[in-house]
């Protein structure tokens, strides 16, 4: 069919102003249903127009402040003028910050070590580690290891010193208690390191590996114990009152706190029906007081009607601000119910939630439920990923992220293997992805088949088949050259898994 001459007069005009005063012309010829016909079409194409390109920085700071961390630097490649606002240090360093709960000095940044931190941050997301390191033989139990930032802190065996490192720069130091006696547990917060021995003797020491206090309390005083900050509080339930003890490193001194008020006298008629735990905020100079009902002592014959956890807001000098109560959410129905027990608290950012883990027991059999605590608001909340396991160690987040260890057995080669995979984000499909696994024959095991998993957004540490494997997401730690695979390499006493392909 050949071309209307109108058509070609239109290709034969020479420049677009042109043919702008051409269309502009054959406008004023159309009738009314011209228009419509000429409106439908223009209906039926899209046109993109850059809004972001278009708008003040402000504005683009603003709108990329509502996205993932890493958005800026994948969209970098959209056209230049998006190239040179993503750049922008103003833009990158809001969402750092928020990230790292403005515990970290972005003042002097550049755009590089903005990029480098935010790819760590990818990479923990996302759970693509950059090496890991394995230490054995490890004979620690979950109550024995912990990490603060970039410090991870265990009692090797035999149990008779603890052990910092600093998992950036590799620095070791040891702190063991009077005549090297054994230790039965260890805490950490970002200032403070306590552990008390089998004698109850509580050892306080910083982080330069420095002895702040050594501290000699009645076996009833070491029943509650925690550490925040520069702050140690350690107590107990006497003579129908809750007694508690307080040190700051500060003053390096301590003082004691007595509890008798109500609630208090009468929540603690049944002590042995009683579970409690502490989480001190040294900031607001008041610490919350956790209490269940629990029957872990059967003979007592004591019985709860629900499922629940009470807890108060308490000042350092004893006066109650505050009194909440949780109803744990059970997934099954319950025909008996045989109480509750606070078995951990860990940290899930630098600003004051928390996971805490609750095994429950009901219907003649025992499971642990895992909350989140935010301290400031004083409220529980559920996480989005299931959580609910047999094992209280085997998942953990932080953040927004969640990582989760599972063992499998075989019994034709009579061997087990642990998987550490990342299990998805909040807010977003669950979606699981594998990490890293390892396997141990079950006679090489010998009794080695506890399991602990600790994170951070810099560290995850994972106890198992006596050995710790450390994953390193920082940007700051020692890494390998990228290649392809993953390679072992002897080194010393420990082994050494690098992860060589980039999965970034």
């Amino acid at each position: 069919m050949p071309t209307p001459p109108f058509i070609d007069a239109f290709r034969a005009l020479p420049t677009s102003t042109a043919r702008a005063d051409a269309i502009a012309a054959l406008a004023h010829e159309l009738s009314p249903s011209e228009w419509r016909q000429l409106h439908a079409l223009v209906d039926a194409k899209s046109f993109h127009f850059d809004i972001v390109g278009t708008l003040p920085p402000e504005l683009v700071f603003h709108i990329f402040s509502h996205l993932p961390i890493e958005t800026p630097f994948r969209l970098q490649a959209v056209s230049r003028r998006w190239y040179r606002l993503l750049r922008s240090t103003d833009l990158l360093k809001p969402a750092l910050r928020t990230w790292y709960d403005n515990t970290v000095p972005l003042e002097n940044a550049t755009y590089e070590d903005c990029l480098r931190r935010t790819h760590a941050v990818h990479r923990f997301r996302t759970g693509r580690p950059i090496e890991v390191a394995a230490w054995e033989p490890a004979l620690e139990s979950p109550k024995r290891i912990a990490l603060s930032e970039d410090f991870f802190i265990h009692v090797p065996y035999p149990h008779r010193q603890v052990r910092l490192t600093n998992l950036r720069t590799g620095e070791d130091w040891r702190m063991a208690t009077e005549g090297r006696e054994l230790i039965d547990r260890v805490y950490a917060s970002s200032e403070l390191i306590a552990f008390w021995s089998q004698a109850q003797t509580c050892y306080i020491f910083d982080y330069s590996a420095k002895q702040r206090a050594k501290l000699r309390l009645p076996p009833s005083m070491n029943k509650l114990r925690a550490v925040q900050e520069r702050t140690f509080i350690c107590g107990g339930v006497l003579n129908q009152h809750i007694e508690l003890y307080l040190w700051d490193l500060d003053s390096h001194q301590g003082r004691t706190l007595r509890l008798d008020q109500p609630p208090f006298d009468s929540a603690i008629t049944s002590p042995q029906c009683l579970d409690m735990q502490l989480l001190p905020n040294p900031r607001s100079r008041t610490f919350t007081l956790f209490s269940t009902d629990t029957c872990e002592a059967r003979w007592c014959g004591h019985q709860v009607d629900s499922m629940s956890i009470d807890y108060y807001v308490i000042t350092f000098d004893g006066q109650l601000v505050q009194q909440n109560r949780f109803v744990i959410p059970l997934t099954a129905e319950v025909t008996e119910f045989a109480g509750a027990s606070i078995t951990s608290i860990h940290p899930i950012d630098r600003k004051g939630s928390y996971r805490i883990s609750v095994f429950c027991r009901y219907n003649h059999n025992g499971c642990t439920h895992m909350f989140n605590f935010d301290e400031n608001l004083q409220t529980f909340s559920l996480p989005e990923q299931e959580t609910r396991s047999a094992e209280d160690v085997r998942t953990a987040w932080w953040k927004d992220s969640f990582y989760q260890i599972h063992v499998r057995e075989t019994v034709q080669t009579k061997s087990m293997s642990f998987h550490l995979d990342h299990i998805g984000i909040s807010g977003q499909d669950s979606k699981r992805r594998p990490c890293f696994q390892d396997s141990a024959l079950l006679d090489d095991m010998d009794g080695g088949t506890d399991m602990a998993l600790v994170l951070n957004d810099r560290f995850a540490v994972v106890q198992a088949f006596k050995r710790l494997y450390v994953f390193s997401f920082a940007v700051q730690a020692k890494t390998a050259d990228v290649g392809s695979g993953l390679e072992k390499e002897r080194k010393g006493g420990h082994g050494l898994w690098r992860v060589t392909k980039d999965t970034s």
